[in-house]
């Protein structure tokens, strides 16, 4: 809906990152901001996404991060906004050209406070969104490396409807199956 009203991200100029933001928080139910000082993220009491610019607490005691990335033309050094969904899809722009990274950690402050247990992270690109660990960037960042980086694990919850590979990760393939602990048993 957001790109539908403004325009692709990379368009949005040198205030894309406040645009975003009042875009997204349009879209969630936000009760406030999670405030968590580094001592006790370390210790495991606050959400897991330790990086975001800003972090939300929305009314279920979900917390979303969202960090972003510059515009293209934008002053800032960082990285530059500028692949679309089929750039990733592709195997190109992957990781470099994404506009912003969204986390969700599904139980807020309570544990684990672990990528791919109960913190997901997604991509955003110039045209939408993709969970983090799908099928094409498989040899680069993908479910190759799901659990050891959890973060790489939210695609496989959302297409596979599981998190099997917390139980049996030696025995699932991405993209030829098994897909569950199960299935990989018959």
């Amino acid at each position: 809906m957001i790109i539908l009203e403004n325009g692709e991200l990379n368009q949005w100029g040198d205030e894309s990152k406040e645009f975003f933001e009042q875009e997204l928080v349009k879209q969630l139910k936000i009760i406030g901001e999670q405030d968590c000082p580094y001592a006790l993220w370390r210790k495991g009491l606050c959400s897991n996404i330790a990086n975001a610019n800003h972090k939300y607490v929305l009314n279920n005691g979900v917390v979303v991060g969202v960090t972003y990335r510059s515009p293209i033309g934008s002053p800032d050094t960082g990285h530059k906004c500028y692949a679309s969904m089929q750039n990733a899809l592709s195997g190109s722009g992957i990781h470099y050209g994404s506009c912003a990274y969204i986390a969700v950690d599904i139980n807020g402050r309570s544990k684990p406070n672990q990528n791919g247990k109960d913190t997901f992270e997604f991509r955003v690109y110039t045209d939408g969104v993709l969970p983090k660990g799908h099928v094409q960037s498989y040899s680069n960042d993908g479910f190759s490396k799901c659990p050891q980086v959890g973060a790489n694990c939210t695609a496989w919850v959302i297409y596979h409807e599981n998190m099997d590979y917390l139980k049996c990760r030696e025995k699932l393939s991405y993209d030829k199956g098994p897909y569950s602990c199960k299935d990989a048993v018959k």
